[in-house]
């Protein structure tokens, strides 16, 4: 591969800091790395965001954030002021956590109503990707889930937010199988947790990812062992 490939790579890869741990200083980091490769998107915890449009400010990097991050289980009424609180301070893409006890419970009415209630406060231009956590899924419930996503209007259905485990080749499969099934081509897939080689982008890929959501260091360090070979 070449500088080519590594800047059209950076082209889909959400690179981000949004541990618990990560403050100023790593915000900086991220916003420079993320300039410097050309990557579509940076996402930082909702508190950073300013700090981030600023850094960002006159590139092609867009500044992102998520709702509901990392459980999903705040309430509605939250997640709909935080989504409107982002969107006013300048939000360019948002990811948005569903809520996945209550998914897990059956009580999928309450799920889709959340989501079009977060959805109606986000302008169109606003992509917006919801986060299903497919590690705490079986296959039923990712296909289930990945159609209420599509249903909500979403750009995305997003694997997990990479707290609890790693996405898996399978789960991008069943998400995008799903997709499929429901006449859902158009939404998109963002794979994010785990992914740490120019491989592991391929086979996901491969499965139909169109996206990865990875952080700082191992963006980095992916983008480089492009370049490289």
């Amino acid at each position: 591969m070449t500088a080519q490939a590594a800047a059209e790579l950076a082209r889909r890869i959400d690179i981000s800091c949004v541990r618990a741990q990560h403050g100023e200083a790593d915000v900086r980091q991220l916003a420079a790395e993320a300039t410097r490769w050309h990557c579509i998107n940076a996402h930082v915890l909702p508190n950073w965001l300013p700090l981030l449009r600023d850094l960002v400010s006159g590139s092609d990097t867009l500044a992102a954030a998520p709702v509901g991050f990392p459980s999903g289980g705040a309430s509605t009424r939250t997640k709909v002021f935080e989504a409107e609180q982002l969107v006013e301070m300048g939000v360019e893409e948002l990811d948005v956590v569903m809520n996945i006890g209550r998914f897990i419970d059956g009580d999928h009415g309450c799920v889709a109503d959340e989501l079009c209630r977060v959805m109606d406060v986000v302008p169109a231009r606003i992509p917006v990707k919801v986060i299903i956590e497919v590690s705490l899924l079986t296959n039923e419930q990712i296909r289930s889930a990945s159609r209420l996503v599509a249903e909500s209007g979403a750009a995305f259905v997003k694997s997990g937010t990479g707290w609890s485990g790693p996405v898996t080749v399978v789960a991008v499969e069943t998400i995008a199988t799903a997709l499929s099934d429901c006449g859902a081509d158009q939404v998109q897939i963002k794979a994010a947790g785990g992914i740490r080689t120019p491989l592991d982008i391929a086979q996901l890929s491969a499965a139909g990812a169109t996206r990865f959501g990875i952080g700082l260091m191992a963006a980095v360090s992916i983008l480089e062992e492009t370049q490289r070979q």
